[in-house]
């Protein structure tokens, strides 16, 4: 069983990064479960998407101990994990993994809204779960895929 929490501010794409995830974890093979504790404003809040999947039945999805979380912006991230992975343009902790989510979003599309999509590459490849391209892009909606899959690709392939 993997557990692992994203964490970041409304309007990052944190929700539709989690359920991209966890569909495509479903697609695979694995039992997941999925939920989001955010905020009441909308944007600029902040929202954590937690997951837990397993090939295994899924007894208990509550995550008291992740894996890895997975941190995309300044907000407050004192949850329990293994390996901590953040944005590194953030002030992180000492101990954590610095990836260029927002720097490679900014590169490939003069912009950082696809900082999402980089960083839900990197977990694919992360989780060592492969990269169906054929299979991700059946999840994703039609508009703008291209420019997802591209994100996706280029945060599978980051060398952190």
């Amino acid at each position: 069983m993997a557990k692992l929490i994203i964490t970041g501010t409304g309007g990052q794409g944190i929700k539709f990064m989690g359920n991209v995830l966890a569909e495509y974890l479903m697609l695979k093979g694995f039992n997941v479960s999925a939920f989001y504790d955010y905020d009441a404003a909308m944007r600029g809040g902040g929202i954590q998407g937690y997951l837990t999947f397993s090939k295994e039945k899924i007894i208990n999805p509550l995550i008291d101990s992740a894996d890895f979380l997975v941190v995309l912006d300044n907000s407050k991230y004192e949850f329990n994990a293994k390996k901590t992975i953040a944005d590194s343009s953030l002030n992180i902790k000492e101990g954590d993994i610095k990836a260029p989510f927002r720097e490679t979003a900014e590169k490939m599309f003069s912009n950082k809204t696809m900082l999402n999509m980089v960083a839900l590459g990197y977990l694919i490849k992360l989780l060592g779960i492969g990269m169906d391209e054929k299979m991700i892009s059946g999840i994703l909606p039609q508009k703008f895929i291209k420019e997802n899959i591209a994100a996706i690709k280029a945060g599978f392939e980051l060398k952190i």
